[in-house]
């Protein structure tokens, strides 16, 4: 590793080794969104202490999004080819995304991961994620646009099980915050 001195962009001297030792921020998406990565530089500007770290967990969105993916973010794919064919086939696919799960938990340990966001709860993914951080006791929290009281579900069976679900989420995250629209 090395102890190169460098600046960053409010002109502090850092090393490589400022950024291991850091706590680290792990915020996981499916797709850099324009306003995500807005955000996510935001936090490293804002917030020096830790290092940002942008995990990305779907590829083949068909959307023109021309992101730049700044160094400071710590961007960082873990996509297996292309896994959503259009915008409607968001759930990808299950087994592909519990292996991808085990390179995101060893990024984790690799890089002083200390807090978790995660950006929804609806793949193998984020469970096996939210289930690691619960038990090693890293904060979670999960933002997601899903609101257990709007949602109409499509039958007895779907919202029983999608309840279950966002129930048990709730319980091992440290912060939930739904984002609440209207149809």
């Amino acid at each position: 590793m090395s102890n190169v001195p460098g600046r960053n962009e409010a002109g502090t001297v850092t090393t490589v080794a400022d950024e291991m030792v850091r706590p680290g921020l792990a915020i996981i998406s499916n797709v850099p969104r324009p306003d995500r990565v807005h955000v996510h530089e935001r936090l490293a500007d804002e917030i020096p202490e830790i290092t940002v770290h942008s995990l990305f967990i779907r590829s083949g969105w068909q959307l023109d999004w021309n992101v730049k993916l700044p160094e400071k973010i710590h961007a960082v794919n873990f996509a297996r080819g292309k896994e959503v064919d259009t915008k409607w086939r968001w759930w990808g696919r299950p087994w592909s995304d519990w292996l991808k799960s085990g390179p995101i938990i060893e990024y984790f340990r690799d890089n002083n991961i200390r807090a978790v966001i995660l950006n929804g709860y609806s793949n193998l993914t984020a469970v096996r994620v939210l289930l690691w951080c619960n038990r090693n006791s890293v904060p979670i929290l999960i933002r997601s646009d899903s609101n257990i009281r709007s949602e109409r579900a499509s039958s007895g069976v779907t919202a029983w099980l999608k309840k279950k679900l966002v129930k048990s989420a709730s319980e091992k995250c440290s912060v939930l915050r739904p984002i609440r629209w209207s149809r």
